[in-house]
């Protein structure tokens, strides 16, 4: 004969087996490519990681016993909340995170106001970070400060960026910050390396570094020995932004040996204009064309206008399958281009 007590431990193991089997067969992780890169590096960005996984409460009865578990907001459907109170509706209770996730990033900054008798050092040592965190988030060229200053403090090593425009990529940022393109994108909970925030947004890049700028070289006169002709010294992408590979942008600004814009496709023309360079609506070879093929945009280089001017045909990455280039042809009276940048 089996005592009480050991049968209801057999039965609560039973139970809880049966809860726990359920509940994994019946909902799925989060496979979008911030939370991807995130898993693989947690170490981020803790707060995107706790947003993404703990947005709601949902009480189910997947098993013999009822049980609350945390599930994706995504997911919610109709179910309607409020900002502040949670909703329970079809045993599903909802508490909403109001929290974007760039307003969760922006609640990692703080901004602290110097006071007499502070250093930077000691403003470090307050917030856990370096001394070159703190001067580096400020463009800080010295250790000096005075009382009244604001200063942006990071929540841990790294470089607080302000997004100011739109002519700014993340790649761009990677390369001037030191930093591998996925730590930003997973760091800020973007969609991609493709993806910028808003104008006025904050980005923060962990363990970002700034390379000082290299010393001026003694450069020897025109005809001395070891002197090198002007027409090897040309760099032809000089100002370019970097554009990740695999995409319709890093393929067009290649064509034209680099381009001093930025920004997602979808803003091509506007940042090009703005820098100067004339813009229109007849194809001509050698233009970029800015199409809406994309919710981000997509660009193509022109390269050749057919005898009547009714169809022109690209070079384009990522149009036929990611990271592949191909031709095609298009007709000038396509409903998709927005224009072409010359």
């Amino acid at each position: 004969m089996f005592s009480s007590e050991f049968l209801v431990v057999v039965a609560a193991i039973i139970v809880a087996g049966f809860n726990m089997y359920f509940l994994k067969m019946a909902h799925g992780p989060d496979n979008s490519l911030t939370m991807a890169l995130l898993r693989n590096h947690s170490d981020y960005n803790n707060q995107l990681v706790l947003h993404n996984n703990t947005v709601r409460t949902v009480v189910v009865r997947p098993g013999f016993v009822q049980q609350a578990y945390a599930e994706n907001f995504d997911e919610l459907g109709d179910v309607s909340t409020d900002d502040n109170l949670a909703a329970y509706e079809d045993s599903v209770m909802v508490k909403p995170n109001p929290n974007s996730i760039q307003e969760l990033v922006s609640k990692q900054v703080v901004i602290h106001t110097t006071e007499g008798g502070e250093t930077i050092s000691s403003i470090a040592k307050k917030y856990n970070v370096s001394v070159n965190s703190i001067k580096w988030s400020n463009n800080l060229s010295s250790d000096t400060i005075k009382p009244g200053w604001f200063l942006v403090i990071p929540p841990y090593n790294g470089i607080v960026y302000k997004v100011s425009d739109y002519n700014t990529t993340v790649p761009d940022l990677a390369k001037l910050y030191n930093v591998s393109v996925e730590s930003i994108v997973s760091g800020n909970g973007l969609g991609g390396p493709d993806q910028m925030p808003e104008v006025g947004q904050f980005l923060i890049i962990k363990d970002g570094k700034v390379t000082p700028p290299p010393a001026p070289k003694v450069t020897a006169k025109p005809g001395a020995k070891g002197s090198t002709p002007a027409t090897n010294r040309l760099i032809v992408a000089k100002g370019s932004h970097t554009f990740p590979k695999g995409y319709c942008t890093y393929w067009a600004a290649a064509q034209r040996g680099g381009v001093p814009w930025g920004g997602n496709a979808n803003r091509w023309i506007t940042n090009a204009k703005a820098m100067g360079y004339a813009t229109g609506k007849t194809p001509k070879k050698g233009a970029i064309v800015q199409t809406t093929e994309s919710r981000v945009g997509h660009v193509a280089y022109v390269t050749g206008v057919s005898a009547d001017g009714s169809s022109f045909t690209v070079s384009e990455m990522n149009y036929a399958g990611w990271n592949k280039v191909s031709t095609r042809s298009i007709s000038t009276n396509s409903n998709v281009i927005i224009g072409f940048i010359y």
